[in-house]
């Protein structure tokens, strides 16, 4: 084997390893077969359980505990409320009867699919309202309406043989009742307004005012219920601009992952229709889709930064080591070590979410640092020693050295169990198996391996790099000016830190070209409402009626939908106001078509009209009125001619007329019985009432709720309310709150786990805060980098602060021991010091390639533990030794003070 430095003395005052992990490291080596054996068996033990019970899950309820009342609440609602699971596609662009038409057509061919899609939702026939639709009026409106009829049957004398409204007959009417009597004080009071001088057309009062609906949504999308209403009302996000299709993916009480043949179909449903609207614009959205979107995703990004972090190793390997045997011997260790961890998740976790299923990459930078090192380490042993008394040397050094390397990245993963929610604790568990089991790996079938080579004589090739001796030469006059420089760039990024912002807005995380995403940023950015609704909860219909009414009032509220819109409030004696109403149809009907039959109004028949006024006994309560009203249009007619006064009554006319034949039909398909719920289309029922009887509003924000104020402003209004709110912005604000919290706690709690740890190992205060200086001037730079290019942190990327300190505290504890065992500052001579270089690399290679993902989140991720890291490279081979060599009792250890 080629020669490198020697190994020096140990230093005696160095606590020696326990002798478990030697005896460990030195039967591996000596039975490497058996080692071998026990390790691929495992392997295949930990393949079947991954196969048979390790998932990929990113449904957002998957990152909660179960005991949190948010999520037992949202469980609840998607048991019990079958349309909770929507996908809902957006319609907008074109016309609107072209938009229309493409709805029936997405929503037939969605009802063709049985197997994936179910209950899709898009229009309702209008003819469920209007059957009902004199229900929908207030009682006052009925009262009115019933009067004004009951006036018409009592105050008009039909002709004979003729059914078009005569005025002759309607003024002799005039004379004999008192009921047609009211009419025409309204009529003369309207044509006393319209023969103003003063008073322009648009000031006109109606004769017959519209009768509306009682309820405002019904009124949106119906109109008066005298007009002629559409013949099928479409769901809509503002008022028809933009037409939006719910639909259901068939999957019962799966997770929502499962949604993804459904999503899929709907996706192939639309890219045939878009090619048959090409001037309309089509997008699919809702939680499913996020969530099977998001899924694809990190598994492509997973898979990517996998393959990118192994050959950013290699590449590594082959800078570091300039030949195959050390770099097939860590790859081997690390292969082990990751299948080992994936058996390790499948038990403890059982699936990995959109946070952990970065862990393999993120693994095969860290995991590899322990094979660097013991490979290294064993190579220069093994040029002054046989091969048993070289590895146990190794395993006494390196081996412990790595042993506490990985027990302090480990410990900044478990911080993360700790403090972390389920989602990031999980992640930090993962991490803390994998590192562990890694380093495991490295003890054990690395000295296998090299066991296995020292049977066969196996020769390290002489142009294998041990050490960077050159490079420390080169450097070395230029200590002071490095010194210099990192003082000012830590005074620097100290100014800058100040500067870091948390954005959890949850969709500038994820990839910005997927459509379910683009398709909600759109929705908020143009001011429409996010698909993603509020739940509030009611016990009955009135309650629900009552919660509409208010949230409606809301300034935070763009649109309430629960089935109290759909159904009429159906106060006491209106079921007897409206059977007055139709019990003479017939008649009614004749008498209005009579009206809207009626010719314009000629001077005899005005005359005729005026000549019954006169007639009228002024005794009558309304006929003193009448009388007056006929004067005062008698001394304008006088003034200005009789022109005005014929103009205005044919205008009058023309109303009345209009109203008529608006409420024929109206009249002709009502039903004496309000509407009940059973008449409902079921694909309505089932998303706004739940299976066990509740009823459940759904509720639109009209600001973008991925903004935190706009979210607590939006469910503190909601609160108001009812304070049992629930759905996805109630996931989101309880997603936000937890990663907070995970973010100042796990700040707190690595700081003081890495601190404690390295103490622990080095028993000196001094040693400890030289240890800790990379990692602490690295956090800093980071910061201060981020400060100064606005980078944000974010729920994805929070989590880098504690893998910083964990990962980070590594490199400087290795210096410094080593810097200690060889008594001076020449890190660089000596196998450790490549080995930190290569191993810092490989670890930061790991986190770079997450930098390939899509998902904006992870890549943030990895940019920011990459910088950290090479930062923290840097201070460790090249700041501390030169903090040594100007302050060289740094590395001594403070005098215990005795008692006498």
């Amino acid at each position: 084997m080629s020669r490198s430095v020697a190994e020096p003395p140990t230093d005696p005052s160095r606590p020696r390893a326990r002798g478990f992990l030697v005896k460990l490291g030195g039967w591996s080596f000596r039975h490497p077969w058996q080692a071998l054996g026990a390790a691929v068996f495992g392997m295949i033990l930990s393949l079947v359980l991954a196969v048979s019970n390790l998932s990929l899950e990113t449904d957002w309820l998957i990152l909660f505990s179960p005991k949190h009342p948010e999520i037992q609440t949202l469980e609840y609602w998607r048991d019990n409320l079958p349309g909770s699971k929507d996908l809902a596609v957006i319609v907008s662009r074109g016309d609107l009867k072209t938009r229309q038409r493409a709805v029936d057509q997405l929503g037939l061919s969605f009802a063709k699919h049985p197997e994936v899609l179910s209950s899709p939702l898009y229009s309702i026939d209008a003819k469920i309202f209007l059957h009902s639709g004199l229900y929908f009026l207030s009682k006052q409106q009925l009262l009115g309406l019933k009067n004004d009829l009951q006036s018409l049957l009592s105050g008009i004398r039909r002709g004979t043989g003729d059914d078009s409204f005569k005025v002759d007959s309607f003024a002799d009417s005039l004379i004999l009742a008192a009921p047609g009597a009211g009419l025409i004080l309204r009529f003369m009071e309207a044509l006393e307004e319209s023969t103003r001088a003063d008073l322009s057309d648009a000031d006109l009062n109606n004769f017959w005012p519209a009768v509306e609906p009682e309820s405002s949504k019904i009124r949106e999308m119906m109109g008066s219920v005298q007009a002629a209403p559409p013949k099928r009302i479409y769901l809509s996000l503002d008022a028809g601009q933009t037409l939006l299709i719910l639909v259901s993916p068939n999957i019962g009480t799966q997770n929502l992952e499962a949604a993804a043949p459904s999503v899929h179909k709907v996706r192939e449903i639309l890219e045939g229709v878009r090619e048959q609207y090409p001037t309309l614009s089509f997008s699919l959205t809702g939680e499913p889709v996020l969530v099977v979107d998001e899924r694809l995703t990190i598994a492509q990004d997973s898979v990517r930064s996998t393959v990118c972090s192994l050959f950013l190793v290699l590449a590594l390997f082959h800078f570091g080591f300039r030949e195959v045997a050390r770099p097939a011997l860590a790859l081997a260790t690390l292969i082990v070590g990751l299948v080992w961890t994936l058996g390790a998740v499948s038990l403890a976790v059982g699936h990995l979410n959109f946070i952990t299923v970065t862990y393999i990459p993120i693994l095969v930078g860290i995991g590899i640092d322990f094979g660097i090192h013991i490979g290294f380490r064993y190579f220069e042993c093994r040029a002054e020693l046989p091969g048993p008394e070289a590895m146990e040397q190794t395993m006494r050094t390196a081996g412990k050295d790595t042993l506490i390397g990985a027990m302090a990245t480990s410990v900044a993963f478990g911080v993360l169990i700790v403090v972390g929610f389920r989602g990031v604790a999980e992640l930090g568990l993962i991490a803390f198996l994998g590192v562990l089991l890694c380093q495991l790996s490295a003890c054990t079938v690395l000295p296998a391996l090299l066991g296995v080579l020292e049977r066969r004589n196996f020769q390290l090739p002489q142009r294998g790099r041990q050490d960077l001796n050159a490079l420390h030469q080169s450097i070395k006059p230029w200590n002071g000016v490095l010194l210099t420089m990192a003082g000012i760039l830590t005074v620097l990024s100290i100014a800058g830190a100040r500067y870091v912002t948390f954005d959890i807005h949850l969709l500038k995380m994820q990839n910005p070209n997927l459509e379910s995403v683009r398709t909600e940023m759109m929705l908020v950015s143009s001011g429409k409402s996010s698909v993603l609704t509020a739940l509030v909860p009611a016990k009955d219909l009135a309650q629900a009626r009552e919660f509409e009414n208010r949230l409606r009032a809301l300034p935070s509220v763009a649109e309430v939908i629960s089935l109290s819109t759909f159904l009429p409030q159906v106060e006491p004696g209106e079921e007897s106001l409206v059977k007055e109403i139709l019990k003479d149809r017939p008649e009614l009907v004749r008498i209005l078509k009579g009206i809207g039959l009626a010719p314009p109004l000629d001077a005899r028949q005005a005359l005729k009209l005026f000549s019954a006024v006169d007639e009228i006994k002024p005794t009558q309560t309304w006929g003193t009125e009448i009388k007056k009203l006929g004067q005062e249009l008698r001394a304008r007619a006088s003034k200005r001619g009789p022109g005005p006064l014929l103009d205005g009554a044919n205008e009058i006319l023309r109303q009345l007329e209009q109203r008529a034949n608006e409420m024929v039909p109206l009249l002709e398909i009502q039903t004496a019985e309000p509407l009940l719920q059973s008449q409902l289309p079921p694909a309505l029922v089932q998303r706004l009432q739940g299976v066990d009887g509740s009823y459940a509003l759904r509720v639109f924000p009209r600001l973008d709720i991925w903004r935190p104020e706009n979210l607590q402003n939006f469910l503190e209004d909601l609160r108001k309310v009812n304070p049992k709110v629930s759905g996805e912005p109630v996931l989101i604000e309880l997603f936000e709150r937890l990663v907070m919290r995970t973010h100042r706690l796990g700040i707190v709690f690595s700081l003081l786990a890495m601190f404690g740890l390295l103490y622990f190992v080095l028993r000196d205060i001094r040693l400890t805060l030289l240890a800790s200086l990379p990692t602490a001037i690295s956090l800093l730079q980071v910061l201060g980098f981020m400060g100064m290019f606005s980078w944000s942190f974010n729920p994805a990327n929070f989590v880098a602060v504690p893998m910083l300190l964990g990962i980070g505290s590594v490199f400087g504890l290795h210096s410094v021991l080593r810097m200690q065992e060889l008594g001076n500052d020449r890190l660089l001579c000596c196998s450790t010091g490549l080995a930190i270089l290569l191993s810092s690399l490989t670890s930061a290679a790991g986190f770079a390639s997450l930098g390939l993902a899509e998902h904006r989140g992870i890549a943030s991720l990895g940019g920011l533990v990459t910088l950290g890291l090479l930062v923290n490279v840097v201070l460790s081979l090249f700041i501390l030794p030169c903090l040594v060599e100007r302050f060289p009792h740094l590395l001594q250890a403070a005098p215990k003070q005795t008692s006498h």
